[in-house]
């Protein structure tokens, strides 16, 4: 996927893990971007550690902005981070939000407490951080303009802009607030992750400059200085044909080319291959057919939640409409790779040929993959860092990653985005500082 977004080391990482990397400086008229990745946050003393390695990286400056991502098991421990970083880089504007792990500096840490921090000296003034509750964007008075209040925003300022945002999915409607972001929004790109770490209700947590907050949303606005392409790669593979959903409730569907979506399956089931027959037993998910999407994959993913063995009806996670395509699909670790190195080197090569560089990375990756779907560690960090070298990264493992695309998934005005939660996928966002450009920067 190709779409338009100002945004780089490890510190406190155990030796045994990986050789130290740090990410290269980067200075220019306008930023300065550096990001840190620690494998503790129960001390102050470790955060501290943390922010020596930002400041360092940023020759003394004091970054103006700081987005962070810190990983459970220790809840009760995410009050010493933000008062940390406040105290230790004094950042105008912070954001960020929990995570089932975190990523950075070529490394992904999957299980225990860690922290990932991605850090940029810049001019604020263009850079509008927001918060919104569930009844904000979805409660039954919410509307597109109360949304934008809420936000507290003018979108005409913001046209052709750029959004970043983190929605918690067990206290939010995440794909009615993402529609009602696109009508209050509608010529802003937005990326970004659904919050994870957590399994029940207020569990997830979101940062908000001094504030951990429960439930909601937070995120950043930024006008035309900045510029993202987003990388989508997926991991499924296609099994049986593509069937039309005839009869469903909300996402209870009850009619897959008039027929029972358990006999369809079956069907399915029975004409596939031995391998896909496996794969099928451990990793069956659907693809809803996501329209006219130059992007790779050309279906969202969705959970099967449960199959009714009476009545033959599926739940999947996401509301369905009828007349709208669905197919069956299974995840496959050697074709993740492979869309991954495929696509990383497809963008690296366009950088390369335009001219262009990257001044950072933000990677949101399906809580789905790590070492759930490879043999080895550190897969997804490691083909990023092998192809974009020491480029500042910081990322987390998300429930979903959110991607729109200008023209819509569905029939919209070309200069309208539309915005969606995709599945299983890992979703890097290259980000360029245009203000860079417009001086000659390099």
């Amino acid at each position: 996927m190709q779409a338009e977004f100002k945004w780089g080391s490890r510190s406190n990482v155990a030796a045994h893990t990986k050789p130290v990397r740090r990410a290269r400086n980067r200075r220019s008229g306008t930023g300065l971007f550096a990001a840190a990745l620690c494998d503790s946050y129960d001390e102050s003393s470790d955060v501290e550690e943390m922010c020596d390695d930002i400041k360092a990286q940023l020759k003394g400056e004091t970054p103006d902005l700081a987005v962070v991502f810190a990983s459970r098991p220790n809840y009760s421990h995410f009050e010493n981070i933000l008062p940390t970083l406040h105290d230790q880089l004094g950042p105008n504007v912070l954001i960020g939000c929990s995570g089932s792990g975190v990523i950075g500096a070529g490394l992904e840490l999957e299980t225990g407490p860690g922290l990932s921090v991605l850090a940029a000296t810049c001019d604020t003034d263009d850079i509008h951080p927001f918060a919104f509750t569930d009844k904000q964007a979805c409660g039954k008075d919410a509307t597109p303009e109360s949304l934008a209040d809420a936000i507290g925003v003018n979108p005409e300022e913001y046209e052709d802009g750029l959004m970043l945002v983190f929605v918690d999915p067990l206290t939010v409607s995440t794909e009615y607030a993402l529609s009602m972001l696109d009508s209050a929004f509608p010529t802003v790109m937005k990326v970004g992750a659904l919050v994870s770490g957590g399994h029940e209700y207020g569990e997830n947590r979101m940062f908000f400059g001094e504030d951990v907050r429960h439930h909601g949303a937070v995120g950043l606005l930024m006008k035309r200085d900045f510029a993202a392409d987003a990388i989508i790669s997926g991991s499924e593979i296609p099994v049986g044909e593509s069937m039309v959903i005839t009869k469903a409730i909300r996402n209870e569907i009850h009619r897959l080319d008039d027929h029972t979506p358990l006999k369809m399956l079956e069907d399915v089931f029975v004409n596939a291959d031995p391998l896909h027959q496996l794969h099928m037993t451990k990793t069956l998910v659907v693809g809803l057919e996501s329209g006219d999407v130059s992007m790779d994959p050309d279906y969202v993913m969705r959970n099967i939640m449960s199959m009714d063995q009476e009545s033959g009806a599926m739940m999947i996670g996401d509301l369905v409409e009828e007349g709208q395509s669905l197919r069956f699909h299974i995840r496959d670790g050697d074709l993740a790779s492979q869309r991954l190195k495929q696509n990383i080197s497809k963008r690296a090569s366009h950088v390369r040929d335009h001219g262009q560089r990257i001044d950072a990375l933000l990677c949101f990756n399906s809580v789905a993959r790590g070492t759930r779907m490879f043999e080895e560690a550190h897969h997804d960090a490691e083909v990023i860092a092998e192809h974009f070298g020491n480029i500042p990264i910081a990322g987390f493992f998300s429930n979903g990653e959110i991607a729109s695309k200008r023209g819509g998934f569905s029939l919209l005005g070309e200069e309208e985005f539309s915005t969606r939660v995709m599945g299983y996928s890992d979703t890097l966002v290259t980000i360029r500082d245009l203000g860079r450009e417009s001086i000659g920067g390099s």
